[in-house]
């Protein structure tokens, strides 16, 4: 499961080293780094965004950039304006959820016909 790898990779590492030592983050810090690093994260070389789905690099980061932006606007009154570390752990996990949900299904018309791609949802 690819998608799995990067959940894995999002929540267990990638967040931790980012704000290993951060205190509080205000709303819009969080936000602009979710903007800023996801779409790098999504669309990998070896990610299931950019192996399943017909799109350069360049288009599956904006493609997952507006997904992303969606998926904050529908959450945007439950995140707090301070998030802690735990905080910031939860609601990357919750974005991310919703970026695959949605990517997967707004791009389902570029989705490549493979064995690889079919198994890996």
């Amino acid at each position: 499961m690819k998608i799995l790898r990067t959940a894995v990779f999002i929540t267990l590492i990638w967040f931790p080293l980012a704000w290993a030592q951060a205190e509080d983050y205000t709303q819009e810090q969080w936000v602009g780094y979710v903007n800023r690093t996801f779409p790098g994260v999504f669309c990998g070389v070896d990610q299931y965004f950019r192996k399943c789905f017909e799109a350069d690099e360049a288009e599956c980061k904006d493609r997952v950039l507006s997904v992303i932006e969606e998926c904050i606007e529908k959450s945007i009154l439950e995140i707090p304006e301070e998030l802690s570390f735990d905080q910031r752990r939860h609601w990357g996990s919750v974005i991310e959820k919703c970026v695959e949900k949605d990517y997967v299904s707004s791009y389902a018309d570029f989705l490549i016909d493979s064995d690889e791609c079919k198994g890996a949802r």
